[in-house]
C-alpha cells in the first residue's frame, strides 16, 4: 500500500474507522479515538505508538500500510481486539524545526544580576527529545570580563538545561553557540529561555543583535525516548 497523504487522511480515517466502529457497536463494544506518535515500526502494519500524554507505548495494528517511526497517527481502542491505526496526521522529521525565537536589537545591559535576553516557545509532545540551540552575540564595555550563558526551562528560575562562561578579552563582539537536549514531559507549549550575567570583571554586558547580524534561539526535534 501507498504511503497515505494529507489529503487521503480524512477519508482513510472515515473508512477505518467508521468500521472498526460499526463491528464494536454491534458487539456492544466500547471505543475511543486517539492522537499518538510511532515510536517503532517493526513490520508492515504492526507499530508501536506512544499515545499523547502517556509514558508508555502500546502496539498496534495499523490499516492504512507502513508508517513511518515520527509519523503522527490517530489510534481506535476497542477492547479486547486491541489498538488499530486508521489515520495518518503528519510526521515529524529528526532536525525538523519546531520554533524559533529572532531577536535583532540589542539586549538590555547586566552585571552579575542573571539576566533574560531571549526566549522561545515550542509546542512540544510527551517523551519526545528536543534539542534547544541558542547562537547570540556578547560584549563588554570593559576587557577581560567573562559572560555566564544559560539555557533554562520556563523562565529566569527554572531549571537549566545548559551553560557556558565565555571570555571576553576585548570590547568587541564574540559570538556562542549553545545548544541543550530536553525531553518532553507533557504535550503542550513550552517556554525556553536564554540568560547572561557577569561571571568576572567590571563592565556591562550585552547580548548584541542587529538587523544584519540577528540572534537566533531554535527549538528542533531530534528523537523518540
Amino acid at each position: 500500500m501507498t504511503q497515505p497523504t494529507a489529503k487521503d487522511t480524512p477519508e482513510l480515517i472515515s473508512l477505518g474507522a467508521s468500521t472498526l466502529v460499526s463491528n464494536a457497536a454491534r458487539l456492544g463494544i466500547s471505543w475511543k479515538l486517539r492522537l499518538g506518535t510511532v515510536t517503532e515500526s517493526n513490520s508492515v502494519n504492526r507499530l508501536t505508538v506512544r499515545m499523547d500524554s502517556d509514558t508508555d507505548t502500546i502496539s498496534a495494528v495499523s490499516m492504512v500500510g507502513s508508517v513511518p517511526v515520527g509519523f503522527r497517527v490517530y489510534v481506535i481502542t476497542t477492547p479486547p481486539s486491541g489498538n488499530f491505526v486508521v489515520g495518518v496526521v503528519s510526521r515529524l522529521y529528526p532536525d525538523q524545526r519546531i520554533a524559533t525565537a529572532v531577536r535583532t536589537t540589542n539586549s538590555a545591559g547586566f552585571t552579575t544580576t542573571e539576566t533574560v535576553t531571549d526566549t522561545v516557545v515550542a509546542d512540544l509532545i510527551s517523551q519526545l527529545v528536543y534539542r534547544v540551540r541558542c547562537f547570540t552575540l556578547y560584549t563588554s564595555t570593559v576587557a577581560n570580563d567573562s559572560d555566564i550563558v544559560r539555557i533554562r526551562e520556563d523562565s529566569l528560575t527554572g531549571t537549566v538545561l545548559q551553560a557556558s562562561r565565555v571570555f571576553i578579552p576585548i570590547v568587541t563582539s564574540f559570538c556562542v553557540i549553545l545548544e541543550a537536549e530536553y525531553t518532553a514531559v507533557a504535550t503542550g507549549s513550552k517556554t525556553f529561555v536564554v540568560t547572561g550575567s557577569r561571571g568576572s570583571g567590571t563592565g556591562t554586558i550585552t547580548h548584541g543583535a542587529n538587523a544584519t547580524a540577528p540572534v537566533y534561539l531554535y527549538v528542533d526535534y531530534i528523537r523518540s525516548s
